[in-house]
């Protein structure tokens, strides 16, 4: 099961129709690029309720505890009636550590993914301060010169060797190798941009090949 990256409404239908999906990811940067309606909170509404089955990430912003928390407090009181399908994503720096700390103590229930990581300490750290998953920026990392598959392998052997409940999620891709790479490294499962997803379900050589079945199939109609 996978996740998709973007707040397009009309995306999101259209992949979760094929139910591999488990839920979306938004952040500042995608929601600043999807046509909204309204505002992101009535958005956000919208989408959850047309897709009860999947979790929707919002990303916590601030760059202090407090303006997080805030944020999160804003989050709660907007969407209380959707609450129970709202993830919260945030970044993991040390105002990020702390407000995952906070949240949990306050809602142990509430489902939290640390964004914004690069490291094996970053994911270990995350593990240890209650993230329920963490997402790893793949390629990005490989742009800085950072090897993307040992973090995966890493972080994943550190998780399961101390039987941690903390999924792994590969993110920022920009090739369907890339994705397939983190999963066979050790990923749980991936944040998929719908234009990524499109390449990796609908392989040329395949739709090809359909088309020549169906060509020859009239042959005995």
């Amino acid at each position: 099961m996978f996740y998709i990256d973007t707040a397009d409404k009309k995306e999101i239908e259209k992949y979760n129709k094929l139910h591999f999906l488990k839920g979306v990811t938004t952040n500042p940067t995608i929601l600043s690029k999807t046509e909204l309606d309204h505002d992101y909170v009535t958005h956000s509404k919208s989408v959850i309720q047309e897709n009860e089955n999947l979790t929707y990430y919002l990303q916590l912003t601030g760059e202090s505890s407090k303006e997080m928390l805030e944020h999160y407090a804003f989050i709660k009181d907007n969407l209380a009636e959707e609450i129970k399908n709202v993830g919260i994503k945030v970044p993991m720096t040390l105002a990020g550590f702390e407000t995952v700390r906070y949240i949990k103590k306050d809602n142990p229930d509430q489902k939290i993914m640390g964004t914004s990581m690069y490291s094996i300490d970053q994911g270990i750290l995350s593990a240890v301060a209650g993230c329920d998953a963490i997402v790893l920026y793949i390629n990005r990392m490989e742009m800085n010169n950072i090897d993307s598959l040992f973090v995966v392998k890493s972080i994943r052997k550190y998780v399961d060797d101390h039987n941690l409940d903390m999924e792994i999620v590969g993110a920022s891709y920009k090739n369907t190798g890339q994705v397939v790479n983190s999963l066979v490294a050790g990923a749980h499962s991936a944040t998929i941009a719908p234009d990524i997803f499109e390449k990796m379900i609908q392989k040329d050589l395949s739709v090809k090949a359909l088309k020549d079945f169906n060509e020859d199939a009239k042959k005995y109609k």
